[in-house]
């Protein structure tokens, strides 16, 4: 589809291995563009891309998808999450926008997201026996549990936060069923959404 605009392909490669080895140390990419069928894959691609590509403008093109999906690829560094149903002439349009410094989304994700932190924030506090305010439970939290909401948030994998925290990958698993059950959530993904709105709102 690329191929009848104006965008030029430059390199196409089946895994991030395989676009390494085509650079071999030469010129960054400036734009990638990410796809496949298993998104759980696709967020650790883009993960690594981000990580060895700063700069670079990374966009998702796939489909299957749901809002916890989107929110993974943003936190691991795309720049767009966009859905192969698009017609030729939206995704010109959507690539023209990303490669301006807008980020794109489908707005029915956007829309999801929002109503499940509002559900999931809803269930904490009617799941907390007295009736605990957010605030109120952010201070229920040690410095070390925010600091790895903080990291959730960011979409690390365990293995990632212990590099970061200089602490044993165990240690986060123990810190991590901690947090969960302190805020009465049931995953890293709705920890992560949780954390995202208390944490800023309480300017912790």
């Amino acid at each position: 589809m690329l191929a009848q605009s104006h965008f030029r392909v430059e390199k196409t490669a089946s895994s991030v291995r395989d676009l390494q080895s085509q650079l071999n140390g030469g010129a960054k990419p400036d734009f990638l563009l990410v796809g496949g069928t298993d998104n759980t894959k696709i967020t650790d691609q883009v993960r690594q891309l981000r990580q060895q590509f700063e700069e670079a403008i990374i966009v998702v093109f796939s489909s299957g998808f749901v809002g916890c999906d989107v929110l993974r690829m943003l936190r691991a560094g795309a720049t767009g999450v966009l859905d192969e149903s698009l017609d030729r002439s939206a995704l010109f349009h959507a690539l023209k926008l990303i490669m301006r410094d807008t980020a794109v989304v489908p707005i029915r994700f956007v829309k999801e997201i929002c109503a499940q932190s509002e559900t999931m924030l809803q269930t904490v506090s009617s799941r907390n026996g007295n009736h605990m305010e957010p605030g109120k439970l952010v201070r229920t939290l040690s410095a070390r549990e925010i600091s790895i909401l903080r990291c959730l948030v960011r979409g690390l994998s365990n293995k990632e936060i212990a590099r970061e925290l200089e602490i044993a990958e165990t240690t986060v698993k123990v810190h991590v069923k901690a947090v969960l059950r302190k805020i009465q959530v049931k995953n890293r993904t709705q920890a992560a959404i949780w954390a995202s709105q208390i944490l800023l709102t309480n300017n912790v």
